[in-house]
């Protein structure tokens, strides 16, 4: 394939989640409580070491005002992103 454009910058789904929090002058707590999730599924949401779920997308969305699509996208195109860089051929450094 010709040489396929990618997005310059691809955020990872925690990293809008922090930013939002933010906005609002939310901790991890908060939104533990206001979703229901524990502390530790947030936490883990927000370090991008666990998946946003359909169910998880669906409370982000209703806490956010978002639609939930939006959550699954970020976190489909950061898991693509994932793979692609793992299976990329590394360039070789000249020395």
């Amino acid at each position: 394939m010709p040489n396929e454009l990618k997005p310059f910058y691809n955020p990872a789904p925690g990293e809008i989640i922090w930013d939002a929090m933010e906005e609002l002058g939310w901790n991890q707590a908060d939104l533990a409580e206001i979703t229901g999730l524990t502390e530790k599924s947030v936490n883990l949401i927000i370090n991008n070491k666990q998946a946003i779920t359909p169910e998880t997308a669906t409370l982000l969305g209703q806490v956010f005002s978002t639609p939930a699509e939006m959550w699954l996208n970020l976190q489909a195109r950061y898991d693509l992103r994932k793979i692609d860089n793992r299976n990329s051929p590394k360039k070789e450094s000249k020395r």
